[in-house]
């Protein structure tokens, strides 16, 4: 794709340079992918979210691993349950340079964290785990619903990694879980242990819908059912939908140029957008 796209990217974003110039298989799929894939509208508009927090004086952090394997940044918040060798599966299921904990790390890991008003929250790219691991421990059963970006209350804390298991603890104004899972390929999720205090529940902010070619009643069908799933005791997330498009959704919807990307997303109008949505956090 259009390397001018990137390099405007970083002009916009120059806090983030390492991870828009990242080198590896999945950077590539994402900056050399046609407009019309919605790769690139998608990752600008996380980095978008991360710039009008930080304008707003939110505190954004980027965890230390994806500084080191950036090309990781970009892979998805789905747990490698498929084996590698299977088509139609991102590249990071198969490329040999990432071990297989690796893809399990940046699998569970937020893309990134921020806190306002001494709040925590974490932001996940297409899916989040932390629900998939509640509701498969409630005895739910594996759902192909992957957001494309999803803000999370509360913090993640890697407690151990070891013996081709991961454990990590999810705190939030509700209580805490530990979960502990088992690396390897599968084609069930490795939940091998899932600890919560009586009150615990994944409570999910906020969801970003970003498309170049779904209508808009798909994405209305597709926020209204994902409302339905990731909602916690009857209050639903609050849903936004960034659109390379004109229609405009039954939630709220920004509009954006994607040949001026990512101009469009960095205008006054985009800024207004993001600073709204950012508002229901508080």
């Amino acid at each position: 794709m259009e390397n001018n796209i990137l390099l405007q990217s970083l002009k916009y974003l120059p806090e983030y340079s390492t991870l828009l110039a990242a080198e590896g298989v999945l950077a590539r799929n994402t900056w050399e992918a046609n407009l019309s894939t919605g790769k690139a509208l998608e990752i600008l508009t996380l980095f978008a979210l991360l710039h009008y927090s930080q304008k707003n004086s939110a505190v954004c952090q980027i965890d230390s691993f994806f500084l080191e394997n950036a090309d990781l940044f970009y892979s998805r918040n789905e747990i490698p349950y498929h084996h590698g060798a299977q088509a139609g599966h991102d590249a990071v299921y198969s490329e040999p340079s990432y071990s297989l904990e690796k893809r399990f790390l940046s699998a569970v890991m937020p893309r990134a964290t921020f806190t306002i008003d001494d709040r925590e929250y974490m932001v996940f790219r297409e899916g989040c785990p932390l629900h998939l691991f509640k509701h498969i421990a409630n005895g739910g059963e594996i759902y192909k619903d992957r957001p494309d970006l999803v803000i999370v209350e509360g913090s993640i804390n890697l407690l151990e990694l070891k013996n081709q298991k991961i454990s990590l603890k999810h705190s939030n104004s509700l209580g805490d879980a530990e979960i502990v899972l088992s690396i390897k390929n599968t084609n069930l999720v490795p939940l091998y242990d899932y600890q919560k205090t009586a009150d615990y529940d994944v409570i999910i902010n906020s969801i970003y819908e970003c498309s170049v070619s779904k209508t808009s009643s798909h994405v209305d069908e597709q926020l209204a059912r994902y409302q339905t799933l990731f909602s916690e005791k009857q209050i639903l997330p609050n849903c936004f939908f960034v659109n390379g498009k004109e229609a405009k959704s039954a939630f709220s919807t920004l509009n954006v140029d994607i040949l001026k990307l990512p101009h469009s997303l960095f205008d006054e109008k985009a800024e207004d957008y993001f600073n709204e949505s950012l508002s229901s956090l508080l």
